[in-house]
């Protein structure tokens, strides 16, 4: 009785696992905080075509926040640094143990001689095992990793920002001189 609720105890601990380990993931969009969601996935933003309004005048502010949205190169720059964020939490999740349920199951088939008849027999051994691995000694190379990807996710926001900086000027670039050819075209028309 012994051997079958400790076997009933591996088997439910194998089939919850999934729940119970949850992993991290990056926000779906740059303005989200990270957070912890189980069991949801993360679904993509579909892509809306920008279309100006003509009888809206847009300051510069909203013209910025247009550009950074539909700029392909924040998108690419935004994606790398969560991929970068990922790398990092892959190597933080070195540090930790890793248990593992592994089951070994051994079936044999064997023929008896019981008086002038043989007996077939069909025998089966089920065993559930957890398997705990955890690194002591490495010497350094994980926390040389983790120091790897922390720098990696540090150049990936210096490029993500320096992406932001790019567009954020352009767009400032263009505002000012349209402002500037406006008002020397009404400076040159005759009154």
């Amino acid at each position: 009785m012994k051997n079958i609720c400790a076997r009933l105890v591996v088997i439910l601990i194998t089939l919850q696992a999934p729940r119970i380990c949850i992993s991290q993931q990056a926000p779906a969009a740059a303005e989200r905080p990270w957070e912890v969601m189980p069991n949801q996935p993360v679904v993509p933003q579909q892509h809306v075509a920008f279309v100006p309004d003509p009888l809206k005048i847009y300051t510069l502010a909203e013209l910025v926040d247009i550009a950074e949205r539909n700029n392909p190169e924040t998108r690419v720059a935004w994606e790398n640094a969560k991929a970068r964020a990922a790398d990092l939490g892959v190597s933080k999740a070195s540090l930790y143990p890793t248990l593992a349920p592994w089951r070994s199951q051994i079936t044999s088939r064997g023929q008896l001689f019981l008086s002038p008849d043989y007996v077939r027999e069909t025998s089966g051994t089920f065993s559930p095992v957890l398997v705990v691995d955890y690194v002591i000694f490495d010497f350094g190379r994980r926390l040389q990793e983790i120091a790897i990807s922390r720098s990696n996710l540090l150049a990936s926001n210096f490029l993500f920002n320096d992406t932001h900086r790019k567009i954020i000027f352009q767009v400032m670039a263009a505002y000012y001189r349209y402002s500037t050819a406006k008002v020397r075209r009404t400076r040159r028309k005759p009154t």
